[in-house]
């Protein structure tokens, strides 16, 4: 039986030379392709300011860090309630109040909401494009131009799309990238990379003067292990990855969030490949999502919530009609050769305006790798839908 995997990265033979070149040259943490990867990405961001972190959420806090010295009597930061929750929790690692917002039909922040929920409280607004699905971001930064508010761009899950002609992240006062799983651009996991673009060049020094003090990365090696093992290989070698992983734990310390670091040179050669092949992997992104639709209109009980016609997604995923235990729709599609990824918990505090649905129970992600083609859409698509009756929230 053919098995359908979600896939966390793609790469090509490039990325795994750039890793075995600089492996050999003992370019781990420090390294020429820092450098390049910052060039490369200040040449597509110009005139934005780049900053390589180690991990995107670190850049969100730095930003926040910066605004708050800017207003200090102000405490909120409004967001979507459908986040990665290491956005809110950064938030609060500052300091600062979350307040949440409900999205619209297709995942993302409204901005209507946003209008609304601003008051004599409000510090800035972060406004992340789902999965790599534009927001109505022009209008949000407009909305804050009027309130006086900072605006974060959140281009974490897309990096290399473009909201009309200019490219998201280069949108209200900072934007963010991330290189982890699952992202446009992949480099690993575990502090493998972000950027903090300064779009408000007033801002420029006192960040350059913040990210100057940061330190060289650590443990990339151990990191690379973990996501090769536990992202790259765990689904084709089953439990042998597990036990392989154990075993090079016993001569490795673990990796986790270590705070605040520079990039890793390892890490940025991965990047620099995928730059370059960045329109050959947005295209393939773009045939795959455009197969589901066109398969999933004969099933009344899914929809694609982000379809755009010219849409790159950094994920696809699937709004169910109704909602269904996660759990038990996993295990039964699991066991009929396919992989499904949950959604993101509920992010947001008792009452909030944005608590109104729970997307975990009716949204899931599908596997939406180069290598499908229509059949394998289909069959994914025959699977999911045969298992919905016998998953549905009782």
């Amino acid at each position: 039986m053919k098995r359908y995997l979600v896939e966390y990265a793609d790469w090509s033979h490039r990325e795994y030379l750039a890793i075995a070149k600089n492996l050999l040259l003992g370019r781990v943490h420090r390294g020429p392709d820092i450098e390049k990867l910052r060039q490369a990405l200040a040449k597509m961001y110009a005139p934005a300011g780049v900053h390589l972190l180690n991990y995107g959420h670190h850049a969100i806090e730095i930003a926040l860090e910066i605004f708050k010295e800017q207003r200090p009597g102000r405490l909120e930061v409004i967001g979507p309630a459908y986040i990665c929750p290491s956005v809110p929790s950064s938030v609060a690692r500052r300091g600062l109040q979350w307040r949440s917002v409900d999205v619209g039909e297709d995942l993302n922040i409204d901005a209507a909401a946003v209008k609304s929920a601003i008051g004599s409280n409000t510090l800035a607004v972060i406004a992340p494009h789902m999965y790599g699905c534009p927001a109505d971001i022009q209008s949000i930064e407009t909305i804050c131009k009027d309130a006086g508010i900072y605006l974060i761009d959140d281009a974490a899950q897309a990096v290399g799309i473009k909201h009309g002609d200019r490219l998201l992240g280069t949108f209200g006062d900072v934007g963010i990238l991330s290189f982890a799983q699952s992202k446009m651009v992949v480099t690993g996991v575990r502090g493998s990379g972000g950027g903090l673009l300064v779009n408000d060049h007033t801002l420029e020094r006192q960040i350059s003067e913040r990210c100057a003090t940061f330190a060289s990365s650590s443990g990339r090696i151990e990191a690379l292990a973990h996501f090769f093992w536990n992202y790259l290989a765990a689904p084709y070698v089953g439990g042998l990855g597990y036990y392989i992983w154990r075993i090079l734990g016993f001569f490795s310390k673990p990796t986790g969030n270590v705070g605040v670091t520079q990039i890793g040179n390892l890490d940025a050669a991965v990047a620099v490949v995928q730059l370059a092949r960045i329109q050959s992997i947005l295209a393939a992104k773009k045939n795959v999502l455009n197969l589901y639709n066109d398969v999933i209109q004969i099933y009344p009980k899914m929809r694609l919530p982000q379809y755009r016609q010219d849409a790159s997604l950094a994920r696809v995923v699937v709004e169910l009609a109704e909602d269904v235990n996660f759990e038990l729709l996993a295990q039964e599609i699991r066991r009929r050769g396919v992989q499904l990824r949950s959604a993101y918990p509920p992010v947001c505090s008792s009452g909030d305006a944005g608590c109104q649905r729970n997307y975990v129970n009716n949204v899931v992600g599908v596997p939406s790798g180069r290598k499908l083609n229509k059949e394998d859409v289909e069959r994914i698509c025959a699977v999911l839908d045969s298992a919905i009756n016998g998953a549905r929230q009782r």
